[in-house]
């Protein structure tokens, strides 16, 4: 029997943990963590297909949590949705700079989160597709 995929939620907020788990549970296998540090711990220990992280956060930043997931060999290749309440566009272009394939803020809506991840498993870690939305980014 083929395994669900699986999303890792990375977000210091227990509330918005439990309600992107409750959305995404009947389709996907969900794992959580409170902050960047215990994230990166669960990336490195667990099959993931999607990491859903924040931007803001205790101990270690979604930033810096991004940037670190593509710097290793092991979890460079995971698509990651940054899901954050920082909707400037410096934010924005610094979420992809630091690696994420897509960026939305908060508050979201929970359908197209719901579609947004689908696609990024669909599509997986394509490296070409990064680079062109950072140069998108930064020419707008």
């Amino acid at each position: 029997m083929k395994r669900k995929a699986r999303i890792l939620i990375v977000d210091d907020e227990p509330d918005i943990r439990r309600a992107l788990k409750r959305v995404l549970k009947s389709n996907f296998e969900v794992l959580t963590a409170s902050d960047g540090v215990e994230g990166l711990d669960i990336a490195h220990k667990e099959i993931i297909d999607l990491m859903i992280v924040d931007a803001v956060m205790p101990r270690l930043d979604g930033f810096a949590v991004v940037s670190r997931m593509r710097e290793e060999a092991m979890t460079r290749d995971i698509p990651i949705l940054m899901l954050t309440g920082l909707a400037d566009k410096n934010n924005q272009i610094e979420g992809y700079d630091s690696g994420a394939d897509m960026y939305m803020t908060k508050p979201f809506d929970f359908d197209e989160l719901w579609l947004r991840a689908r696609r990024l498993m669909e599509l997986g870690k394509r490296p070409y597709v990064e680079a062109s939305l950072c140069k998108f980014w930064t020419a707008v």
